[in-house]
């Protein structure tokens, strides 16, 4: 183990180096997150989902493993200033009276009673064939 941050680090950037690279698993992966996030985003920015994610992740490696579109000067200010505009609405906006956690309560309207994995994600990511033994 690492004794100090520095050494953390340095093992931490070897490993990614070695280890970060594009695999069908993580391209499965990336198509059902850019799907849940466009589900969450308003409808005029859903075909941006990938830049915005992009952007967030701000590291080119793990954007290339994961094939998304490198991000630039003009991506990470539009997310900034997008950012910033939706924090200046919310911020004046009253606060609401409707607790969003009852203890005792289902966490989620969506699945009520439980859930198992199988039922969880996004419909629409395409399936390992069922010769592909990789995660």
């Amino acid at each position: 183990m690492p004794a100090t941050y520095s050494e953390a680090e340095a093992f931490f950037d070897r490993y990614e180096a070695a280890h970060v690279a594009p695999s069908p698993a993580g391209q499965r992966l990336m198509d059902a997150t850019i799907q849940v996030f466009q589900s969450r985003l308003p409808a005029p920015l859903r075909p941006l989902a990938k830049y915005i994610i992009s952007t967030m992740l701000d590291d080119d490696r793990l954007t290339g493993a994961l094939g998304l579109p490198r991000a630039t000067r003009a991506t990470q200010g539009a997310l900034k200033t997008g950012i910033a505009l939706r924090n200046s609405v919310h911020r004046r906006r009253p606060l609401t009276t409707v607790p969003r956690f009852i203890p005792g309560t289902a966490g989620s309207t969506v699945y009520p009673d439980g859930y198992s994995l199988d039922q969880l994600g996004p419909d629409n990511v395409p399936r390992p064939a069922a010769n592909d033994k990789r995660p």
